[in-house]
């Protein structure tokens, strides 16, 4: 396993469990927390501004940079779920990701509003429910498979996502969050993937091959806009 993992892991855990008043770190967790709401709110068609989500979280405040800025109270909800569903995804950092987990997480990113979960999706979340297995080849496939399989079977793309980030934290791989610019490609994959399943399988396993990629993309991503954050460059 790489050292950039080992030492996100261990930024994450730390500056996690650093935080009594939310802001003005600028570590890797505050990073995270800022860009996976926006991208989050976003990419469910909020209106919402990076500006105010960082206003948000590091004073509770926003306001309008412009006279046309029209804000909307379920973002502004939303917004705070996904900062205390994911400090809680940090806080149980290995943890194994169980139907009570995933209902917890939900409940945070989604105040108010719980979740109600089919046969297939409580068995779902309990086969994908073990412990890392050191070297496993698939484990980005598993990944893959179980976001989609969510997705699928009644759950809905925040709480995969944010599941998909703890699935690989937990396996020591690069995590991922999507961006909302990749959305439309996204949907685009599922909705090839649901309808070709059972009738063109070939044609339904080249797009889940693409979301495969896609996740592949995301990860280098956020590696990329984050490995300062973590390795400590050495002085010349």
């Amino acid at each position: 396993m790489s050292h950039y993992i080992m030492e996100l892991r261990r930024y994450l855990m730390f500056e996690c469990a650093c935080v009594t008043s939310r802001g003005g770190k600028e570590g890797v967790f505050d990073y995270t927390q800022k860009k996976f709401a926006f991208h989050s709110i976003s990419r469910n068609g909020g209106k919402i501004s990076e500006a105010n989500v960082v206003r948000i979280y590091d004073s509770g405040y926003f306001w309008a940079d412009n006279p046309e800025e029209i804000f909307v109270a379920k973002d502004i909800i939303e917004v705070d779920g996904c900062f205390n569903a994911l400090k809680f995804c940090i806080d149980n950092m290995d943890e194994l990701i169980t139907a009570e987990y995933v209902a917890e997480m939900h409940s945070r990113l989604y105040p108010g509003t719980p979740l109600h979960m089919q046969e297939n999706l409580k068995h779902l979340i309990s086969a994908y429910a073990r412990e890392p297995e050191a070297g496993n080849p698939t484990i980005r496939q598993d990944i893959t498979d179980f976001h989609i399989r969510f997705i699928q079977y009644g759950g809905d793309s925040r709480t995969a996502s944010l599941i998909s980030y703890m699935q690989c934290i937990n396996n020591f791989l690069t995590p991922f969050y999507i961006h909302a610019e990749n959305q439309a490609m996204y949907e685009r994959y599922l909705k090839n993937i649901y309808n070709n399943a059972g009738k063109n399988d070939d044609f339904a396993e080249m797009y889940r091959n693409k979301m495969e990629w896609l996740f592949k993309v995301e990860r280098e991503r956020y590696r990329r806009e984050t490995e300062a954050m973590v390795i400590e460059q050495q002085v010349q």
